[in-house]
C-alpha cells in the first residue's frame, strides 16, 4: 500500500538556501524555457484551474502594488524580501505508465477531483487565494502544483506565511518553547487532515517508509538501494531458475547411469558367477568356463566405464548441491533481511499512528 505524498512550502522573490524564489517555481510549474533541466523529456503542464502559472510574478508584483498603497499612512511595510507564494505539491502513488491502464486512469481521476476540491478548500480556510493548479505527466509520477498567494485586501503586508501551518505555529510559539518543534508538529496535523479529506478514500496510508521524513539526498540513497535490493531479488529468482535446471540435470544423469548400468548386468549375466576380495581389498571375479578370455575383458571394460560414470556422476551431484545449498543460504539471508526491514517499518508505522491518536489538537485550531 502506497503513502500519500503532499508538500507545502512558501517562497519569495529573493529565494531560499537552494536558490529557488518564487518566480523560478512559477516557471517551472509552466515548464518554461530553462527552467526544467532536471527533466529528460518535458511536456506542456495541464492547467486544471485558474491561470498560466507563468503569470503569476506579474500578478504578485500587480497586488505588491495595491497592498503598498493601501498601507500609506498605516504604519504598514510591504517587505521586499517576504514570502508572496505558496506552492503545495501532491503526487499520485502510480507510475505515469500505469495510467494507461483504464482502471488505473479512473483512480487517478478520481483522486485528481479530490485533491483540486481539498486545496481549494484548505486554501479558503487558511486565509490564502489559489490562483494555479498544474497537472505534470512529464515525470515518473503524476502530479500537481497547487500556487498559492495572498489577498492585499485581507492580508495587506501580502506575507504568505500568515497562511502556512507550519511558520503560524511556529511563530505563535511561546519563547519559551521550542519554535521548530512546534512547526513540526503543525505540518503533521495539516498531513493528518490530507489523509483523512483524500488519501484515505483513495487506498492510501499515511505514513509507508521513511522517506517522508529523508532529506533529497538521503531519498535518493534509499531509492538506490531499492534498485539495487531489486536487481539482487532478480538475480536470486536466476540462481533458483539454474537451480531447477541442475536438479534436472542431475535427474537426467541418474537416469542414464540406471540404464549403463543395466546394460552392463545384462551383459554379463550368466558369464559371472562370483565374486570374492582378497586381503588387499582386489575384488576377483568367478568366470563361467565358456567365457574367453576377450569376453572376460570387454566384461571388465563395462564395469570399469561404469564405474568410472557413476564417480564423475557423484563429484557432479555433489558440485551442483554445493552450489544449490550456497543459493538457498543466501536466499534465506535477503528473505531475513527483507522481513526484519518490513517489521522495522511497520513498528515504525505503529509508532507514528500512536503519536497521531495521542494529539487533540485539530489542523483547524493550529492556524485559525
Amino acid at each position: 500500500m502506497s503513502a500519500q505524498f503532499g508538500h507545502i512550502q512558501t517562497f519569495s522573490a529573493k529565494g531560499n538556501r537552494s536558490g529557488r524564489n518564487y518566480q523560478s517555481i512559477c516557471l517551472e510549474a509552466a515548464r518554461a524555457p530553462g527552467n526544467m533541466n532536471h527533466i529528460p523529456n518535458p511536456k506542456p503542464p495541464l492547467i486544471i484551474f485558474g491561470m498560466d502559472p507563468a503569470n503569476i510574478p506579474a500578478e504578485i508584483t500587480r497586488r505588491e502594488e495595491i497592498a503598498r498603497k493601501a498601507s500609506r499612512g498605516h504604519n504598514l511595510r510591504v517587505r521586499k524580501d517576504g514570502h508572496r507564494l505558496e506552492g503545495a505539491v501532491h503526487s499520485f502513488p502510480e507510475p505515469v505508465t500505469a495510467l494507461s491502464d483504464p482502471a488505473v486512469a479512473t483512480r487517478y481521476r478520481a483522486w485528481l477531483g479530490d485533491i483540486l476540491a481539498y486545496a481549494k478548500a484548505d486554501s479558503a480556510r487558511r486565509g490564502i487565494q489559489l490562483v494555479s493548479v498544474v497537472q505534470h505527466l512529464d515525470e515518473s509520477h503524476p502530479h500537481v502544483h497547487c500556487l498559492s498567494i495572498m489577498d492585499p485586501a485581507t492580508n495587506p503586508l501580502m506575507d504568505a506565511k500568515a497562511a502556512h501551518p507550519g511558520w503560524v505555529a511556529q511563530r505563535a510559539c511561546p519563547k519559551d518553547g521550542n519554535p521548530r518543534k512546534a512547526y513540526i508538529e503543525a505540518m503533521k496535523l495539516w498531513q493528518d487532515d490530507l489523509f483523512d479529506c483524500v488519501s484515505s478514500k483513495h487506498g492510501m496510508v499515511r505514513i509507508s517508509s521513511s522517506r517522508a521524513r529523508l532529506a533529497r539526498a538521503d531519498w535518493l540513497a534509499e531509492r538506490k538501494e531499492k534498485e539495487e535490493l531489486a536487481a539482487y531479488q532478480r538475480q536470486l529468482k536466476a540462481d533458483a531458475q539454474r537451480w531447477e535446471a541442475e536438479i534436472q540435470e542431475a535427474k537426467r544423469i541418474s537416469r542414464m547411469n540406471r540404464a549403463r548400468q543395466a546394460g552392463m548386468e545384462a551383459y554379463a549375466r550368466g558369464q559371472i558367477t562370483g565374486a570374492h576380495t582378497t586381503a588387499d581389498g582386489t575384488k576377483l571375479f568367478l568366470w563361467a568356463p565358456s567365457v574367453s578370455d576377450q569376453d572376460k575383458a570387454a566384461i571388465m571394460a563395462a564395469i570399469q566405464a561404469a564405474i568410472e560414470w557413476v564417480h564423475a556422476w557423484v563429484v557432479a551431484m555433489t558440485q551442483r548441491l554445493a552450489r544449490a545449498a550456497g543459493i538457498l543460504a543466501e536466499a534465506k539471508r535477503a528473505g531475513i533481511e527483507l522481513r526484519n526491514r518490513e517489521a522495522d517499518r511497520t513498528a515504525a508505522e505503529t509508532i507514528a499512528a500512536q503519536k497521531v491518536r495521542g494529539l487533540t489538537v485539530s489542523p483547524r485550531q493550529v492556524v485559525r
